[in-house]
């Protein structure tokens, strides 16, 4: 299964049900095979446009310090769904960041 299609299986299983749990944890499992990367923020450029897409988010040029980069619109409805399902991924990925 792709890169592509795990992330998807995982924004859409992020539940409280036992049965999503357990698909997000497999779709995990299946990210983290294809990732191997330990770098938070190389985890989460790669995952950031497959996240956006899957909820419709459209990417828009980075200003300040994100200038040069694509970034999420922050006025798009469902903008900030996708940066916590980005954010749930990139934690159960990686680990929590320490405070």
């Amino acid at each position: 299964m792709s890169l592509k299609a795990n992330v998807t299986k995982a924004c859409n299983a992020i539940a409280q049900t036992d049965e999503g749990k357990l698909v997000f944890a497999q779709a995990v499992e299946n990210i983290k095979k294809e990732i191997r990367s330990k770098s938070r923020d190389k985890v989460r450029a790669t995952l950031l446009p497959i996240v956006a897409s899957v909820l419709g988010v459209p990417l828009i040029e980075g200003e300040g310090k994100a200038s040069g980069s694509l970034v999420m619109d922050s006025d798009h409805a469902k903008y900030e769904q996708a940066k916590k399902r980005l954010q749930r991924l990139v934690n159960a990925i990686i680990g929590h960041k320490p405070s």
